[in-house]
């Protein structure tokens, strides 16, 4: 796995945080990536949905997409609404064969800016299909010309804060818990004097807010701990994140699969995850 540094540098800047909770790590073949897989007071015993549960997405498939064209490329890539500045929405994106990539998490946060969040096993799929898509030209004209696909972990530090404890926990933070965003929407935030963009993420029949937090890394360590010095807040590993987005999300179950996966445009529609306007890559192989 390399030296503790190595680590450190590969997973972001709350390894050192995770190795004082005992946490278990594991690494992609390559070991370019490393994220917690759980923590030894994960196995005490079955979720309560009173408390609050605290993740660090580093690790997890994390993109910027910015510049002059960045609406447009999402646009193409993606077969959801549209989604304006300061909203955040579940996006799908197909193949042109209409093949499933992921369903990542978008997050918007300027005219020209968006976050993409994925802690699926597909998300180096849909980011690799970004990154194709922004690179495309065509009798020498690139139509996004400009707009970058990059890493973001060292940017901006990615945390999941869910359950029904949540909100009381970050109106702690907060000055009125109004501050706070409303549901799909995303804010610019101050938690305790430390500047943040957080986003209350929408998932279908699911009634315990769930906020995805992205902090500056030079404050990450000072708001991890201070979350989890709360005694409603627990700490949880990738393992327990995926199996709640296969358990809650529609289409979670689909993210697991090896095989390729074509979904229809009823069962995208019915998980509001297709647009009316056929305006987008894959659109003609839908059924």
């Amino acid at each position: 796995m390399g030296s503790k540094s190595d680590n450190f540098a590969r997973m972001g800047v709350l390894y050192g945080e995770h190795a004082l909770l005992g946490a278990d790590f594991s690494s992609s073949d390559d070991g370019s990536v490393i994220r917690v897989v759980s923590y030894p007071s994960e196995k005490g015993g079955p979720v309560d949905s009173g408390r609050a549960y605290l993740h660090d997405l580093s690790g997890s498939s994390y993109v910027l997409v910015s510049g002059p064209h960045a609406s447009d490329l999402i646009e193409a890539a993606f077969c959801g609404p549209k989604i304006s500045v300061g909203e955040s929405a579940w996006q799908c994106a197909l193949t042109a064969e209409g093949g499933l990539t992921s369903v990542p998490l978008i997050i918007r946060t300027g005219a020209n800016e968006y976050a993409l969040l994925d802690p699926s096993d597909r998300g180096d799929v849909v980011v690799a299909w970004l990154g194709f898509l922004s690179q495309i030209e065509q009798n020498g004209f690139a139509p996004y010309a400009g707009t970058k696909v990059e890493e973001a972990t060292d940017m901006l530090t990615p945390l999941l804060m869910a359950g029904n404890a949540a909100t009381a926990v970050l109106s702690d933070y907060v000055s009125h818990p109004r501050d706070l965003p409303a549901l799909g929407q995303v804010k610019n935030v101050y938690l305790d004097k430390i500047s943040a963009v957080a986003s209350r993420i929408a998932i279908p029949g699911i009634t315990f807010p769930v906020f995805v937090l992205l902090v500056p890394p030079a404050q990450a360590s000072i708001l991890w701990r201070s979350f989890l010095s709360f005694n409603e807040v627990s700490p949880v590993g990738c393992v327990a994140v995926c199996r709640a987005m296969a358990e809650m999300l529609p289409w979670g179950g689909l993210l697991s699969e090896k095989d390729k996966v074509l979904p229809s445009a009823a069962q995208l529609e019915s998980w509001g995850l297709l647009r009316s306007t056929r305006d987008f890559v894959g659109s003609r192989c839908l059924s």
